[in-house]
C-alpha cells in the first residue's frame, strides 16, 4: 500500500506536468520551421453557439439522443446540457466515499447508469443518475492507471503503471474489476511511469481496436482488444522520437523539464481520427495557425493522414477537447465555455 501511495503522489504530479507542457509549452516549436506540410480540406468550421459557465468542465461522459452529459472536477456532480446549448440541469450523485477517487477520475454515463473510475483509487463507483444512488466496488488492478475506455461486454482498458518495474502497459478490466488481460508489448519498458509514453487511449468500435496517440512523439498504436498484434502509424510532423527525459530517484520519477508536446486531444468518427496537433506546418503562417485549432483527419484503415482543417478559436488558447456529434457538428471544451461548430464543405 505504501508503495501504490508513493506511485500515486508521482502520478498526481505527471498529471500537471502533462496539462502544463499540453498547454503552457505548446508554442515553443513553433518559432521555427518544423519540416511538414499541411494539405487543407475544403471545410469550413463555424461557430453557432457559446455558452460561459462559472466552472470548467472535465470531460463529455456520455450522449442520449440530444443530451450531452458532462462532468466537472467534481465526481459528484453530472450536467445534462442540450445539444444547443440553451438547456441545462445536473443530477446530484451520493458521495461513495471512494479515497483517491479525485483528482484524477474518468466517468463513463450509458444513461441513466453511470460509472466512474479513480486512476489512484482502489474502488470505482457505480451511481443512477435517476435516483442518485451510488455504490463502490473494488478493483483488482496493480497499480495506478489513467484514460480508461470502455469496449464491448462492459470491459475496459487502461494504461496502468506497475508499481515495482515503473514500466506502463496495458490492462483489461471486466465490471468486477478483475483483470482479464494486460498487454506488455505495446508500450517500451522505459521505468518512466508512462512519463515518455503519455498519451491519449481511443476505442473505435467499427474496426473493434484500440487506438493510443501520443503526446509528446508522432507515434500512434492500433491494436486489438486483447492487447496484442500493434499496428502503428504516425502523424504527418516529423518527431519520430520523445525529446525528454526523466530523472529517477528510487520509486520517484520527474521530468528532468517541462516537455513539449506534439500533440492534443484526439477523436473518432466514423471511422477516422482526428487529432489536435500542437506543431504549425510550414504551409502555415502565424494568423492561421495561432488565431485557429488545426485538426488533423486520418484514415483508421491505413493510417494514412487524410487531410486538416481549422476550428475558430474564441479566446487566446487552443481549444482542450472537441467531441464529434455528428458528421457536421462537433463540441468543443474551453476552459469554462462550450462551442458549438457545424462543418461545411465548400
Amino acid at each position: 500500500m505504501k508503495q501504490r501511495l508513493s506511485i500515486i503522489i508521482i502520478l498526481t504530479v505527471i498529471a500537471v506536468g502533462t496539462l502544463y507542457a499540453l498547454d503552457k509549452t505548446s508554442n515553443a516549436p513553433n518559432q521555427h520551421k518544423n519540416g511538414f506540410k499541411r494539405m487543407f480540406l475544403p471545410i469550413k468550421a463555424s461557430i453557432v453557439a457559446v455558452r460561459k459557465y462559472d466552472f470548467s468542465f472535465h470531460e463529455l461522459s456520455g450522449r442520449k439522443g440530444d443530451s450531452l452529459f458532462l462532468m466537472t472536477g467534481y465526481p459528484g456532480e453530472v450536467f445534462c446540457i442540450s445539444m444547443d446549448l440553451k438547456k441545462m440541469h445536473s443530477f446530484k450523485l451520493e458521495d461513495p466515499e471512494i479515497p483517491f477517487l479525485v483528482p484524477r477520475f474518468y466517468s463513463l454515463v450509458e444513461y441513466p447508469q453511470i460509472t466512474i473510475l479513480g486512476g489512484n483509487a482502489e474502488f470505482m463507483a457505480n451511481g443512477n443518475l435517476e435516483t442518485g444512488k451510488t455504490s463502490k466496488a473494488k478493483t483488482f488492478i496493480p497499480g495506478p492507471y489513467g484514460n480508461p475506455v470502455k469496449i464491448k461486454d462492459r470491459t475496459f482498458v487502461m494504461k496502468m503503471v506497475d508499481t515495482t518495474s515503473l514500466n506502463a502497459c496495458f490492462v483489461k478490466m471486466n465490471d468486477n474489476g478483475a483483470v482479464i488481460g494486460r498487454g506488455n508489448k505495446i508500450l517500451l519498458p522505459l521505468r518512466d511511469a508512462g512519463m515518455i509514453q503519455s498519451g491519449m487511449l481511443r476505442y473505435d468500435s467499427i474496426s473493434d481496436k484500440l487506438i493510443f496517440m501520443h503526446f509528446y512523439d508522432n507515434g500512434i498504436d492500433v491494436f486489438d482488444t486483447d492487447l496484442e498484434n500493434n499496428l502503428p502509424f504516425h502523424t504527418i510532423d516529423t518527431n519520430v522520437t520523445q525529446k525528454i527525459k526523466v530523472l529517477r530517484k528510487g520509486k520517484a520519477v520527474s521530468y528532468a523539464k517541462a516537455p513539449t508536446a506534439v500533440n492534443g486531444h484526439c477523436e473518432i468518427f466514423d471511422g477516422n481520427l482526428y487529432v489536435r496537433s500542437k506543431l504549425k506546418a510550414d504551409n502555415e503562417n502565424n494568423d492561421q495557425f495561432f488565431n485557429n485549432t488545426v485538426i488533423d483527419k486520418y484514415d483508421l484503415k491505413d493510417g494514412k493522414y487524410q487531410g486538416s482543417f481549422y476550428l475558430p478559436k474564441t479566446g487566446s488558447k487552443q481549444i482542450g477537447q472537441f467531441y464529434f456529434l455528428d458528421q457536421n457538428k462537433v463540441l468543443a471544451i474551453y476552459e469554462n465555455s462550450l462551442i458549438i461548430y457545424t462543418l461545411k464543405t465548400l
